[in-house]
């Protein structure tokens, strides 16, 4: 389940990417979240002096573990901006960058799902659906397609 071959540290630089391991990733990121909260806590203020603190002190741990530091999200889009200009650059992997890029390009987008009765196997079978088509198992298609049927069903059997 490592992001890099043998290595459990989040984007070596001195190790190739064997594939990108979503839940790993996902980890880091919230754990980066987790720290800059942290960070913000301790110094009891949130401006952006503060924020990006907090950003230095999260680029300074990811160096000093010979990771990427891929940015953090502080809930201020300036300081985020200004973390990220400062502190994210090119890890050296076309691959890996371009999900990063991607994953900013994206975010500004995100929606929340709401409450639903099936809102727990929405997420499921969106996650299966990612996977299947990112696989090769299924076009992208197909899997939204079967998602969708299996998420209407759920939700019929919920409210009948």
């Amino acid at each position: 389940m490592d992001l890099c071959l043998g290595n459990p540290v989040l984007g070596r630089r001195d190790r190739g990417f064997a594939f990108l391991d979503r839940r790993r990733l996902f980890g880091y990121l919230v754990l980066a979240l987790v720290e800059c909260c942290l960070a913000l806590v301790e110094l009891g203020d949130s401006s952006l002096g503060r924020l990006c603190c907090a950003g230095e002190a999260r680029a300074a741990t990811v160096e000093e573990n010979q990771g990427v530091f891929t940015g953090i999200f502080t809930g201020s889009p300036e300081a985020d901006q200004t973390i990220r200009d400062a502190h994210v650059v090119p890890s050296g992997n076309e691959a890996f960058d371009q999900v990063i890029q991607t994953y900013y390009e994206v975010v500004e987008y995100g929606q929340s799902f709401g409450a639903s009765p099936v809102g727990q196997e929405i997420t499921n079978e969106l996650t299966n659906a990612m996977t299947a088509a990112l696989l090769g198992d299924k076009t992208a298609e197909q899997a939204l397609a079967d998602a969708q049927a299996t998420v209407i069903r759920a939700y019929e059997n919920v409210t009948d």
